[in-house]
This record gives structure tokens, C-alpha cells and sequence, in this order.
């Protein structure tokens, strides 16, 4: 349909509603900006209906993945754990800067074995934080009633294919 006819808010209430329901919805659109406006429509019904506000304080509605509207960005309620993830990723960050590093240092010949062997353990760190991420994100998407996420994260990140699977898929194609 055209413009600022009520797209966006008839399918916010419709994911909402089925969410009430005790179902599990995953909302998915092309683009972050269109999750984005969706999850906007979600606040601000939130705002006025005490159901869907302790929905929200419940963290049951999880935007998952890359917001690109500050309001969004800044609305903690759909980030559960934001703290602890952000925390993960910027040691992420920083250990890989440190495994360039050493992958740098590593690929001269004459090295010193304690170069490769602190290299081993940087990769291995690595991958136990990647995975306690992933654990951290798998736990919150299981644990939503809500998730919204773009059809290119549904389709490469296998958190969104969670052991406790949603019971409706709703598709917004912006």
C-alpha cells in the first residue's frame, strides 16, 4: 500500500498480538532501517499498552543484529545483556588485534617458539570468547517471544536457527 497508510503499525500489533499469545515470532525485512521502524511502532505501543511495556521489561523482544536509528540504537529494552555483549565484543576486538599481531611476528622463519606458542593461545581464547557470544546470543534469542532480524542475518547466522523454533515467521518487504 501507499505511504503513512499503517503498514508498519498493523504488522507491529499483528507480531505483537500473537506474542500475547505465548507465541514465538520472527520478524524479518530486507533492511535494518525497516526492522527498525517495526521495532519503533513496538516502543511506541509499548508506551501505551501496560501488556506489551512488561513485555518489553521482560526483555522478551530482542532486536537482533545492527540497528541504524539512534532511537532504536539507544531503546536498551530490546538488548538484553547489552552491557555483557558489548563487553565480549570489544574483547573480541582487542584479541584480534593481538592475533595480527602475533600472526605478523609468527610468519618469519626464525621465530621463537614462544611467538607461535602465544599465538596458540590467543586463538584459543579467541574461539572460547566467540563461543561464549554465541552462547549469550543463543540464550536471549531462545528466550524471546520477539525477534527482528534481517533476512540476510535469518539466512547467515545460525543463532537465529535456535532449538526452540518460532511458531510464526512474518516477512515485511519493505
Amino acid at each position: 500500500g501507499p505511504p503513512g497508510t499503517g503498514k508498519t503499525h498493523t504488522l507491529a500489533r499483528f507480531v505483537l498480538t500473537l506474542a500475547l499469545r505465548g507465541e514465538r515470532v520472527l520478524v524479518a525485512a530486507p533492511s535494518n532501517v525497516a526492522l527498525d521502524q517495526i521495532a519503533l511502532r513496538i516502543l511506541e505501543i509499548g508506551r501505551r499498552d501496560p501488556r506489551i511495556q512488561r513485555l518489553l521489561q521482560e526483555r522478551q523482544i530482542l532486536r537482533f543484529g545492527y540497528p541504524k536509528l539512534a532511537a532504536v540504537a539507544a531503546a536498551e529494552v530490546l538488548y538484553p545483556d547489552l552491557q555483557e555483549v558489548r563487553a565480549v565484543n570489544f574483547e573480541i576486538a582487542r584479541l584480534q588485534g593481538q592475533l595480527d599481531a602475533l600472526e605478523t611476528q609468527a610468519a618469519g622463519d626464525d621465530q621463537p617458539a614462544e611467538v607461535h606458542e602465544r599465538l596458540a593461545v590467543a586463538a584459543r581464547q579467541m574461539r572460547e570468547l566467540v563461543r561464549h557470544r554465541k552462547d549469550l546470543l543463543d540464550q536471549h534469542v531462545n528466550a524471546a517471544r520477539v525477534t527482528l532480524a534481517t533476512t540476510t542475518m535469518c539466512g547467515v547466522d545460525d543463532t537465529l536457527h535456535v532449538s526452540t523454533p518460532f511458531e510464526t515467521v512474518v516477512f515485511d518487504e519493505a
